[in-house]
């Protein structure tokens, strides 16, 4: 297994944080089905592809006020863990054409199934492509348009949403 923590709000950081300013949601993927189709009426799915990280289980942070725990201040992940990821594999140059494209063909066959479902990754960078064994895997999924807005994406860490998260139109003004 491996560990991701992502923090949004520098609040978390400072002298005035105090743990009982923040309560925590725990989310398992045994706690949800396969998503199949960005159409599907069903509330309690996630991807779950053999091309896309495999996150385990999520922790949100959220400040105690925040009633209907919609606005984020960060989260950790348990995914799969991984041997690699492609920009270490080229860069040491002993992938063979076959290998290159056989991770292309995972890369490919990942991002289809990710659209398929209403998710369009927009941080593809070569780090962002694990690898485990000759398998490719898509992960950090901090950089998405998300359409279906299924709550269940966002809480095993698929999607973000809130305002320490900026949208993809917030982001193409920089």
């Amino acid at each position: 297994m491996a560990l991701r923590v992502a923090v949004f709000d520098p609040f978390l950081f400072t002298k005035q944080f105090g743990a009982g300013q923040i309560k925590f949601r725990t989310h398992l993927i045994s706690d949800f089905g396969t998503t199949t189709d960005k159409d599907e009426d069903a509330a309690l799915v996630v991807p779950v592809h053999e091309n896309i990280i495999c996150n385990l289980a999520n922790i949100e942070i959220f400040d105690s006020g925040d009633a209907e725990e919609e606005d984020c201040l960060g989260w950790i992940t348990i995914m799969e863990k991984c041997d690699g990821n492609l920009r270490e594999k080229l860069k040491n140059g002993n992938a063979t054409l076959d290998e290159r494209k056989n991770i292309a063909t995972c890369i490919k066959s990942g991002l289809d199934y990710l659209e398929e479902v209403g998710i369009y990754h927009r941080d593809k960078k070569l780090a962002n492509f694990l690898l485990i064994g000759d398998v490719a895997k898509i992960c950090d999924f901090g950089l998405v348009e998300e359409e279906s807005g299924r709550k269940s994406f966002r809480k095993l860490g698929y999607t973000r949403r809130g305002s320490k998260y900026r949208n993809l139109e917030a982001l193409c003004k920089f």
